[in-house]
């Protein structure tokens, strides 16, 4: 989980590349992954670099995060065809 805690506020449209150790996906704006943008995966930063060298954002690992979260340990009734 990532939560926001830089300030800014409004709308920006980026292009983040970096390599998941695998391929190397270009982070696009809302989320969505483009095309492969390079055949090496050396050739492309991690995440955690690319994040810090290419917007200035530094991804920190924190324990003081509260979420909420919903937990369903038991299910009685059998779900019928519609």
């Amino acid at each position: 989980m990532v939560v926001d805690r830089t300030g800014l506020t409004g709308t920006y449209e980026i292009r983040l590349e970096f390599s998941d150790g695998l391929r190397t996906p270009s982070l696009q704006a809302g989320g969505e992954t483009g095309a492969p943008v390079a055949s090496d995966p050396g050739e492309a930063p991690s995440i955690f670099t690319a994040l810090e060298k290419q917007l200035g954002l530094k991804l920190q690992r924190v324990k003081d995060v509260a979420v909420d979260v919903l937990v369903i340990d038991n299910a009685d009734k059998v779900p019928t065809e519609n």
